[in-house]
């Protein structure tokens, strides 16, 4: 019963998230009002697999932070703005958000690494010519 556009039935559909949910290929056939024999079939389906592969990728996708929701909970974190609470008060989290944040962005430089010679650091080259003080 594969559809040749690629596309899903609600039968089929509805099998995939089954057995998504389930894990049971045969139980989510019979769930979604299949016989369970077509289980096998069905899971090795073009079309059915790629709706599945989607699906678990949107499920990642929505629970998986983003950098950019990162970045904003860390400045509200270091701004003492979570929870109403007030910036005078627990300075440790607030801090520790300051500091990640202050990583991530590039503004502290470990001077230990300058020394090291793992940062370039600009070369001064002293191309002036000499000059006679008395000509």
């Amino acid at each position: 019963m594969e559809n040749r556009a690629g596309r899903l039935t609600e039968r089929q559909r509805r099998f995939a998230d089954l057995y998504l949910e389930l894990g049971n290929a045969s139980e989510a056939a019979e769930q979604a009002g299949f016989k369970r024999s077509y289980a096998q079939g069905a899971k090795r389906q073009p079309a059915v697999q790629a709706y599945m592969q989607q699906r678990l990728q949107d499920a990642r996708q929505r629970h998986i932070a983003s950098a950019d929701e990162v970045l904003e909970f860390l400045t509200e974190v270091m701004r003492g703005e979570i929870d109403g609470e007030r910036p005078e008060k627990n300075s440790s989290p607030r801090m520790k958000a300051a500091e990640l944040l202050g990583r991530r962005l590039g503004v502290f430089t470990d001077v230990s690494s300058v020394l090291r010679g793992e940062h370039d650091l600009p070369e001064i080259a002293d191309d002036i010519p000499a000059v006679d003080a008395v000509s």
